[in-house]
């Protein structure tokens, strides 16, 4: 017997509002209950969004210091909550969520789509830890300044905000793959290029470089260990362990994010955790993109 279809609804910023909406009306996972724009401060549309008694999700596609009392506003109303990007971008935003999810309730989540291109990948890491990765990334469309704008927090340059929304993605993937990061160091990132270096938990020693500044689209990861290697490049990835090689595609953008959708689907009727979407997943990244924004 077929389960019930759960309703979501969408509440952003008009730049990005349609294309999110139009995501969760694809899914499978959710029907689309309604969309509301936050930036016509139509306050009475948003206190309907949450007072909605039929409303089981609502992806919160909008940056800013406001956003952890409008997740609070949410879920105190049993509402399961949906982070686009940004991911929170310090550790006291990305902690005061974590507690406000831990008092209980439905789940609250981030849309990390990156986070299943790699599906099983984590699996099939060797038993021992990575030894050194690197990552290099060279990303810069300007059709996408109104999402750099979201990365202001940081920094206030548009090349610097295109950089780290580039590299934020990767980063927070190697701290799947990786581990804990133990420490950071980092220079550039004023001009939009930067480089860093990531000492891991585990014992992996991380290197990393950005660039918005060029017009040629690269985004390379490479993990090696002792007889094992993770390698994405150019939309494949290959497992390499004891010397055979397992080469795929990597799955498109559309159904990592209804992967995502379905994960939170799931949480929502078995009062479960999320893997993919778990908050707790991006201390990692937080703890980075702190000394990135200093």
């Amino acid at each position: 017997m077929s389960q019930p279809t759960l309703s979501a609804a969408v509440a952003g910023t008009w730049s990005t509002l349609s294309e999110t909406a139009h995501m969760v009306e694809e899914s499978s996972a959710f029907g689309l209950a309604d969309v509301v724009d936050l930036d016509r401060g139509d306050d009475r549309a948003w206190q309907g969004l949450v007072a909605s008694p039929g409303l089981d999700l609502v992806v919160l596609d909008a940056a800013g210091d406001d956003r952890p009392e409008l997740v609070r506003q949410l879920h105190g109303a049993g509402k399961a909550v949906l982070l686009t990007e940004p991911f929170p971008m310090t550790a006291g935003e990305l902690e005061e969520l974590i507690r406000l999810q831990a008092a209980g309730g439905r789940p609250i989540g981030v849309l990390a789509p990156h986070r299943a291109l790699l599906h099983g990948a984590e699996t099939a890491s060797p038993a021992t830890p990575f030894a050194y990765g690197v990552l290099e990334v060279s990303d810069c469309r300007p059709v996408e300044a109104h999402r750099w704008a979201r990365w202001a927090p940081l920094t206030r340059n548009p090349e610097t905000q295109a950089a780290l929304r580039a590299v934020a993605f990767h980063l927070d993937l190697a701290c799947q793959l990786l581990g804990a990061p133990e420490t950071v160091c980092v220079s550039g990132f004023d001009d939009g290029t930067g480089v860093g270096i990531v000492n891991f938990a585990r014992g992996c020693r991380f290197v990393f470089a950005v660039t918005s500044r060029s017009a040629n689209r690269v985004e390379r990861l490479d993990l090696l260990g002792a007889g094992s290697r993770i390698r994405v490049a150019d939309g494949r990835v290959s497992l390499e362990q004891d010397f055979v090689v397992r080469t795929a595609e990597l799955p498109s953008l559309i159904s990592a994010r209804e992967l995502l959708l379905h994960e939170m689907a799931d949480a929502i009727r078995t009062v479960g955790r999320l893997r993919y979407g778990s908050l707790a997943a991006g201390r990692g990244l937080a703890k980075i993109l702190g000394e990135l924004g200093k």
